[in-house]
């Protein structure tokens, strides 16, 4: 399954899946983990607006949401909890995520 995120869509995230949401309000939801190591919502909610992030939810978990250099979704967790990193989440503007299956 591959999904296009284009402007104006949002994304809410959670431990275990990553849920596109549009205009129509139509999910599509991918996984992200493979294993969830809170069991807790982690909610990141953001729209793109003119090529750039708009952080309109962001969880104390999460440490920055951006877009690097090479146009990558990067998600950095804040290192208290599963020690700090960076994890790529998907290739973005527009976003084309493919699940593992």
């Amino acid at each position: 399954m591959i999904k296009e995120l284009i402007e104006g869509w949002s994304i809410q995230m959670n431990a275990n899946t990553i849920c596109y949401e549009d205009h129509e309000a139509n999910y599509v939801v991918l996984p992200k983990m493979e294993e969830a190591p809170f069991g807790d919502l982690i909610p990141v909610i953001f729209k793109i607006s003119q090529g750039e992030l708009v952080i309109q939810q962001m969880s104390h978990l999460v440490k920055s949401l951006t877009i690097n250099q090479q146009k990558q979704l990067v998600i950095c967790w804040r290192d208290e909890f599963i020690g700090q990193h960076d994890e790529v989440l998907a290739t973005t503007v527009p976003f084309v995520i493919e699940d593992t299956e």
